[in-house]
């Protein structure tokens, strides 16, 4: 499975989460007050974008997140 940086910083919002340049054929984003909410709302972001592309029978990518926080120099890896 790919793995995809997701890039976690602040926004004026609090968060905002985005994928790294990946060649695939969607895009998430994220955003929230915390950087946890920022995470879940990135994941919820996902998971609609993988539901859409079943209901319009495309076949979509799945892929691993590395979840990246530049202005604090620290990784959070998840899926």
């Amino acid at each position: 499975m790919r793995k995809v940086k997701v890039i976690v910083e602040p926004a004026d919002c609090g968060f905002s989460a985005y994928m790294a340049d990946s060649g695939l054929d969607y895009s998430c984003i994220g955003e929230g007050t915390t950087i946890e909410e920022t995470v879940e709302d990135f994941k919820r972001s996902y998971e609609g974008m993988k539901d859409y592309f079943k209901e319009t029978k495309r076949p979509f990518e799945e892929v691993e997140f590395d979840f990246r926080f530049p202005s604090r120099q620290i990784s959070l890896r998840q899926i």
